[in-house]
């Protein structure tokens, strides 16, 4: 694998497709959704401070619930979010002790 030494080793070439998140419900985050992009639709059940790094949202939708981790850097402002509130969050799926979604941007995490 060639890694580059620096940024201007390295030019765009165009787009790609445009990446569409894969709905899935809560329960079915784990090793199936690895690696993807997904979306989901729940209530938050409870909030944790995770500083410095970020904060921790867990949702559910009644197939069991997620954690949602949201890291300083990804700009997200959680300081409105309640337990009970329903949100739908896209981001990244992967795994950090146990499985998450970790949204990349404010456009990632809609509460309402």
């Amino acid at each position: 694998i060639l890694v580059p030494n620096s940024d201007s080793d390295v030019s765009v070439q165009g787009r790609g497709a445009v990446v569409v998140p894969r709905f899935v419900r809560t329960g079915d985050i784990g090793e199936a959704t690895e690696g993807l992009i997904v979306m989901v639709v729940g209530r938050i059940t409870s909030l944790a401070d995770d500083e410095p790094f970020g904060q921790k949202v867990f949702v559910n939708d009644g197939s069991g619930q997620i954690r949602i981790f949201i890291n300083n850097g990804a700009n997200i402002d959680v300081s409105h979010l309640h337990v009970g509130q329903p949100v739908a969050v896209t981001g990244l799926s992967g795994q950090f002790e146990d499985y998450e979604i970790d949204p990349r941007f404010p456009s990632d995490f809609l509460a309402f």
